[in-house]
């Protein structure tokens, strides 16, 4: 009986890949839409945005980044695990 997990995990990387490349898409249309009108507000809306991204200190993400360089090591030391298992198994399996 064939392996259907594999499939599985390959058809969820696509389906998830597509769906947050269209999500991302659309958001970023959307708020280029929003702040590329010419009233009034839309500048003061532009203009605050930009004085809070400049005020952002860095020194305050350096846990966020720190947790999220932590969680890629992770996901890079699992896959890599999952590489060897899968070898492996195929080396058993061509044995037996």
């Amino acid at each position: 009986m064939p392996d259907f997990f594999p499939i599985f995990r390959w058809l969820l990387f696509v389906f998830v890949t597509i769906y947050f490349c269209i999500t991302t898409i659309q958001a970023v249309v959307h708020w280029y839409g929003m702040l590329s009108r010419r009233d009034r507000y839309t500048g003061m809306l532009r203009r605050y945005l930009l004085v809070q991204t400049l005020r952002v200190k860095l020194v305050r993400f350096w846990g966020d980044a720190l947790v999220c360089l932590m969680l890629g090591v992770v996901f890079v030391l699992l896959w890599y695990a999952h590489v060897t298992l899968e070898a492996a198994y195929a080396v058993l399996r061509d044995v037996t």
